[in-house]
């Protein structure tokens, strides 16, 4: 017969053991309910708000705006069912998500109603977004889309420094893109989603220190002017930008769709006003990114379009608004230089 104490000891070995499982099971399934309900840190920016996710640095929250469709762009719901039409997903920054002007003017309806009914014309536009991570937004689920045609909407006053600050790919020694360890979110971030709300609500004060500093790189883009290519943080970003415009074209073909960029000037290079660290340090530089952007789609062999020329010359109409981005009369001007340059026609319902 086993003495008292060791029968006790035991079941409170027991005990502690079932408590110790307890706990982890509660705490997985409390792991598995925030991610599910996608708990984390948001922020609220304009209309909308965005939440932290170390994959792509930041998403659209959907229910934040009635205008976010369920996959958090501003846009129509886009619809599984693809049909007989041509199916183009533009994917680009603030220039596509247009909150400045309402959704039937944004150049993805110009140019769809351009194009005509056989064809239907998405927007994967997110402010802010990087060229990288409208990659990897079109890796996750754009291409599940069967898109026939895939633009890039390339800024290219900030889009070039923009591959540098988001940390999300790096050129292995064979120049090749691949991703990285960590970038700016994966670093704030705890490994869990529930310490990662946790705390958010608690907010200490280093915590949000910390996540507004983060905020200000995620969203205050700094214009880059690439004055000397051959500067080492230049030649960093040029070789960035051409890997992930070859793995945008290789990914494409490896689908059987077409790819091509749409090049977008800024207001201080067409209207002469922006931000004062915007402005180039003479008018020869005004265009310096743009038409690096258009050499490296012609190295890679990517029909491009770059829509300054189509842009410049309308002193009678205001094409960007006080923020920078294009007003109503802009969206337009660029979906028709767009359709005539990318689409072979510049026909259509208008």
């Amino acid at each position: 017969m086993e003495p008292p104490e060791d029968t006790a000891h035991r079941h409170v070995g027991f005990g502690l053991l079932t408590l110790g499982v307890s706990l982890v099971l509660c705490l997985v399934l409390a792991e598995t309910v925030a991610r599910v309900l996608a708990l984390g840190v948001t922020y609220q920016v304009g209309e909308h708000q965005i939440r932290l996710d170390p994959e792509v640095l930041y998403r659209n929250v959907p229910a934040s705006s009635p205008e976010l469709n369920h996959l958090g762009y501003r846009e129509r719901e886009f619809d599984r069912r693809k049909g007989h039409r041509n199916r183009v997903l533009f994917v680009g920054d603030s220039f596509l998500a247009a909150w400045g002007v309402p959704q039937p003017s944004m150049v993805t309806r110009v140019l769809e109603r351009r194009l005509g009914d056989d064809h239907e014309v998405y927007s994967m536009g997110v402010s802010g977004y990087g060229p990288d991570q409208g990659l990897l937004r079109m890796l996750e689920e754009g291409f599940d889309y069967e898109p026939d045609r895939v633009v890039l909407a390339l800024f290219a006053a900030n889009d070039f420094n923009d591959l540098d600050k988001n940390d999300l790919f790096e050129l292995d020694p064979g120049g090749q893109l691949v991703r990285t360890d960590s970038n700016p979110v994966s670093r704030f971030l705890p490994p869990l989603r529930l310490f990662a709300f946790a705390q958010t609500i608690a907010g200490s004060g280093v915590h949000q220190q910390r996540a507004d500093e983060l905020f200000q790189l995620l969203f205050h883009d700094t214009y880059d002017t690439l004055l000397d290519e051959s500067a080492p943080d230049a030649v960093r970003k040029i070789a960035l930008m051409r890997a992930v415009l070859s793995r945008f074209r290789d990914e494409s073909r490896l689908r059987g769709v077409s790819f091509a960029v749409a090049i977008i000037p800024s207001s201080w290079g067409i209207e002469g006003f922006g931000p004062p660290e915007a402005r180039p340090t003479s008018a020869e530089t005004a265009f310096r990114n743009e038409d690096l952007a258009e050499a490296l789609c012609r190295s890679l062999d990517i029909p491009s379009v770059d829509l300054t020329d189509a842009l410049r010359g309308h002193p009678d109409q205001r094409l960007y608004l006080s923020d920078g981005h294009w007003s109503v009369a802009g969206h337009a001007l660029a979906g028709q230089a767009i359709a005539e340059a990318l689409f072979a026609r510049g026909s259509g319902r208008r």
